[in-house]
């Protein structure tokens, strides 16, 4: 099962590949339909998958605003209470029914830059699901710079899980 279900519009695939992969990364099981295999229904898998949720990402931009799938699937996140709604586009009128949702803005956003609307989004799923969890990895977790300091997405990582563990009372 997977813990977040990422309704997007097709043409966006490249864009939301760097979120799926940083929502990974954290933890968390990601399905997006890069997952159907061929031979299946893919409106029968997307139903089972988005039943299995417990978040849907939806990622609004301008050709998802007009995805029928995309509105569909967000609806039903809104119905269950367990959406969490992206933009990454400017300019974008968000279908009627999820105007009034307060939005992360991951405009232009490749996994790069200052984290902090990715950080609200971690927060927002973080709320509905749980913390995520830590991977293992068989390389070193921590990189050291020449000067003996952690790398910067080590700390970002590092400050982003503590202020998560903080916030729903998880000791180290």
């Amino acid at each position: 099962m997977h813990d977040i279900f990422l309704s997007y519009a097709n043409e966006d695939r490249s864009r939301v590949s760097f979120l799926v992969d940083a929502l990974q990364s954290h933890g968390w099981g990601v399905w997006w339909d890069r997952a159907i295999r061929l031979g299946q229904n893919f409106d029968q898998v997307i139903e089972e998958a988005l039943d299995a949720a417990r978040c849907v990402v939806v990622v609004w931009s301008k050709a998802s605003v007009v995805s029928e799938w995309v509105r569909n699937e967000a609806h039903e996140g809104a119905q269950r209470g367990i959406l969490v709604p992206v933009v990454i586009d400017t300019q974008v009128r968000l279908p009627l029914a999820f105007r009034r949702m307060q939005t992360a803005q991951l405009l232009d956003w490749q996994n790069v830059g200052p984290p902090e609307e990715f950080d609200k989004v971690v927060a927002a799923i973080t709320h509905l699901i749980g913390p995520p969890r830590i991977i293992e990895s068989p390389e070193p977790v921590a990189d050291i710079d020449q000067h003996g300091q952690l790398t910067s997405s080590v700390v970002r990582s590092t400050r982003i899980i503590n202020s998560v563990n903080m916030e729903f009372g998880v000791s180290a």
